[in-house]
Formats: C-alpha cells, sequence, structure tokens
C-alpha cells in the first residue's frame, strides 16, 4: 500500500506537467494565429491605402439639322455618339513609383473598352517625372483631362483645333521636370514613342494603315498668377502601306494661352500640321471666352480650320478633293454645375464658310474613279451637298 501511493503522486505529478505544458503550447500557437491575421490586415490595409480609383463620365444627346455627320450627328437624335464612361486606376507602389491604368468605353465604339492610359512613373529628388508605357501627346492645353468633360466650362474643345489631328495617345517614354522662372513655374514635358492612326481618319483617306513612328517634340506650359502660356513642337516619320505617303515627315507646332481671374475666363489655341506629300497641311485656331455666374457660365467659342497645300491634291477638271478644308464654327452654350462634382451643359454650333471645300465634312464625301495608265483608281472628292451644318447637344459630366 505505502508503495503504490508514491507512484500515484508520481504519475499525477507528470500528467500534470504534460497538460500545463500541452496548454501552454496551444497558447503559443493561438498566439501565433493573431500576430500572422494582424500582418495580414496590415499588408491588406496596405494595399488598399496604395490604390486610388476615381472616373468620369460624359452622357451626352445630340441632334444635327441636316446628315452632313459635323460633330458625328445627324437628323436621328443620338445619345451615343459622344458620351463616355471610364475608370482610372492609381497604385503607388513605393513613395517614388507609381502606375497608372485609366480605361474608358465609348458609346460610338459600341461601348468597348480600351486602355487610354497605362503607364508607370519613377518621382526624382528634383521633382522631375519620368513615365513610360501608354501615354497621352501633350499637343493640347486641355491634353490631360480632354476627355473628362467636368473639367472645361464648354461641352467640347474646339473641333477645328482638337479633331482635326488623329492622334492623341502612343506609346513610349515622357519626361516631366517643373522649373521656377520668375514669380511662375514652367513645366517641361518631352516625349518619344510611336503610335497607330485612328481608323476613321485612314477609312476617310483610302488608307488601309498609318503609323506615327520616332515622335519626338517637346512642351513648355508657364504659369504665372491668372495667366497660362503654352508652346509645343513635336516631328514623327509616317510608315503606311501607301507609297506615297510612306517615309514622309510629319510636324505639329502648337501655341495656346489662358486667362482666368475666377469670373472671366478667355482661351486661345493655334496650331499647324505639316505633312510632306498630299496629306493635308492645316492651321486652325480657336478663341473662346465665358462668365460665371454663380453656379452658370455661359460661353461663346469661334473657330476656324483651312489646308495650306490643296494644290498637291489638285484633281482634274472641277473636282476638290475631299481632304481640302476650309470652315468656320460658331458655338454658344451655357454649364450649369449642379452639384459639387456634375455639371450640366448645353450647345449649339454652327459650321459655315466652306469656300467650295468639303468642310471635311462625311456627308460631303463621294468617290469618283481618275483614270491611271493600265485602269482607274477610286479618289475621296468633294460632293459639295451641304454648305453648313448646326447641331444641337446637352450633357451631362461627371467626375467620382
Amino acid at each position: 500500500m505505502m508503495r503504490t501511493l508514491p507512484l500515484a503522486l508520481v504519475s499525477s505529478c507528470l500528467l500534470s506537467a504534460f497538460g500545463a505544458h500541452a496548454s501552454e503550447s496551444q497558447e503559443i500557437d493561438a498566439l501565433k494565429a493573431r500576430v500572422a491575421a494582424l500582418e495580414s490586415s496590415a499588408q491588406s490595409d496596405s494595399w488598399v491605402n496604395s490604390l486610388s480609383i476615381n472616373g468620369f463620365a460624359n452622357i451626352v444627346v445630340g441632334q444635327s439639322d441636316n446628315d452632313s455627320g459635323y460633330l458625328g450627328y445627324d437628323e436621328e437624335v443620338d445619345f451615343e455618339n459622344e458620351s463616355l464612361f471610364a475608370l482610372q486606376f492609381n497604385y503607388q507602389v513605393t513613395d517614388r513609383i507609381e502606375t497608372v491604368l485609366q480605361l474608358a468605353a465609348r458609346g460610338e465604339n459600341d461601348w468597348d473598352v480600351e486602355a487610354e492610359w497605362a503607364y508607370a512613373s519613377y518621382q526624382f529628388d528634383n521633382a522631375a517625372k519620368i513615365r513610360a508605357g501608354r501615354l497621352r501627346l501633350p499637343l493640347f492645353m486641355d491634353s490631360d483631362y480632354l476627355e473628362v468633360g467636368y473639367a472645361y466650362p464648354w461641352m467640347r474643345p474646339s473641333d477645328e483645333v482638337y479633331s482635326l489631328f488623329p492622334v492623341q495617345s502612343y506609346t513610349g517614354i515622357e519626361y516631366i521636370k517643373p522649373v521656377l522662372v520668375g514669380d511662375g513655374e514652367l513645366r517641361i514635358q518631352a516625349n518619344y514613342g510611336q503610335t497607330t492612326i485612328d481608323e476613321n481618319f485612314t477609312e476617310s483617306m483610302d488608307v488601309a494603315s498609318i503609323k506615327l513612328r520616332d515622335i519626338i517634340g517637346a512642351s513648355f506650359t508657364y504659369e504665372l498668377d491668372e495667366l497660362t502660356l503654352r508652346s509645343n513642337y513635336y516631328a514623327a516619320n509616317l510608315e503606311s502601306d501607301e507609297a506615297y505617303m510612306d517615309g514622309s515627315k510629319g510636324e505639329f507646332i502648337g501655341l495656346g494661352g489662358r486667362w482666368d481671374n475666377g469670373n472671366w475666363m478667355v482661351s486661345s489655341e493655334f496650331t499647324r500640321i505639316e505633312v510632306e506629300g498630299s496629306v493635308a497641311d492645316i492651321d486652325s485656331w480657336y478663341v473662346a471666352g465665358t462668365y460665371r455666374i454663380g453656379d452658370f457660365s455661359p460661353y461663346i467659342m469661334y473657330s476656324t480650320t483651312t489646308t495650306k497645300d490643296a494644290e498637291e491634291r489638285a484633281l482634274p477638271g472641277d473636282l476638290v478633293a475631299h481632304l481640302d478644308v476650309e470652315r468656320n464654327t460658331y458655338s454658344v452654350g451655357v454649364r450649369w454645375d449642379f452639384t459639387d462634382n456634375l455639371a450640366i451643359k448645353a450647345d449649339v454650333s454652327h459650321t459655315t464658310d466652306f469656300d467650295g471645300t468639303s468642310g471635311y465634312l462625311p456627308g460631303n464625301r463621294t468617290n469618283v474613279d481618275l483614270p491611271v495608265p493600265g485602269g482607274s483608281v477610286s479618289v475621296p472628292v468633294n460632293s459639295g451637298q451641304f454648305t453648313d451644318a448646326t447641331v444641337y447637344s446637352m450633357s451631362i459630366n461627371l467626375v467620382f
């Protein structure tokens, strides 16, 4: 009996010690699991905090008084021609590295989603930045927010200046450097890359494809108080299936200015496009003004464009090439800032004064067969059917 009792005590002590050890091991495992969960939550919070998502939308309805196709409208009411929805994703990889993806869906393209921006950027210590990928070519004062209708007072930027050059985005690199000059800041943007011309433009020229290779140039924007001044120059080599165009050089020159004191805003830009061969050389400019009255901003705009080298596209008889352009456009409208992130606009634009050219209206294009050695060639010429057009439009412009 005496020998049994110590044995029982020893067994009890061993079982108690083992149970305590098992309990302590379970607590350690539970603590490890909590630490892992906290680390995962911190990483998740960091990822979420590094990502920002915003977007914008333009819901536009328009109608023309004829079927000339000015601004993409005809006599039928159209809700899709200028409407679009877009989302932009910004991810801050590090303090210096950021990636940006902007996706847009346009009504005129059957709402197919396309990447407008897709690039990575690096910020240097001296405030300079380099970006690489799919970028917006900074040809105009409003290039960075060209499709964000909420960003400007008018219904749309001048079609005569902004739409006759068929390139907005390119793939390549960009260097941006702000420099203090006097009491203002000069922003320098240098670009290099390549892109493909918009299909609608190549179709209007009866050309299978046009690519711009070795795009190179720079833009300079100076801001001082209420004044913004801008200039740029870009050059590129054309690559095409058409022998007369392949290897040609194209140049773009732009000048612009804007004065905005909070109530009044006056803006103007001039552009010149020069291309070797029979591709049109075009001079365009506009001047626009708006006055803010509370939540309302009425505006007026005058735009003009003309080709400078019609003799290079001279055709026999009385035929005028469709690419020969001369037109003046008068626009009046009003913007109503309905809320902090939503604006409603109404606009009437009348284009006229074609001076015997097509005005570059789709409805004025017809094709004729001209004889050439061994056969004939189809050439787009001006039908002269439309001598003017008026477009009425309204929009809801939203940012979020």
